[in-house]
């Protein structure tokens, strides 16, 4: 009988990501927005905030939204961050 291993549900995995690694999942987030009409990440955004189903693509953006949330968190905790001005 053949066995796989899984990732235990509870689980809370520690892992390191580079600074390169980061950018490309913003420019992944920046990439499924692009797709999207104004009207729909209006939508989106309300259907979040209200805590309702979310369409297949939002769950996407979403997950790879609080992924990016989560890595700057931990980055500004950790003192691997800067402040740097910028003009617009």
């Amino acid at each position: 009988m053949e066995t796989l291993t899984f990732i235990k549900k509870d689980a809370l995995i520690p892992i390191t990501i580079g600074a390169g690694f980061m950018g490309k999942l913003q420019h992944v987030l920046t990439h499924l927005l692009e797709q999207r009409s104004e009207e729909e990440i209006s939508t989106f955004k309300a259907l979040l905030e209200a805590g309702k189903p979310l369409d297949d693509w939002m769950v996407h953006v979403e997950t790879i939204a609080v992924l990016i949330k989560e890595i700057e968190d931990t980055a500004i905790a950790q003192g691997m961050s800067e402040d740097k001005e910028v003009t617009s």
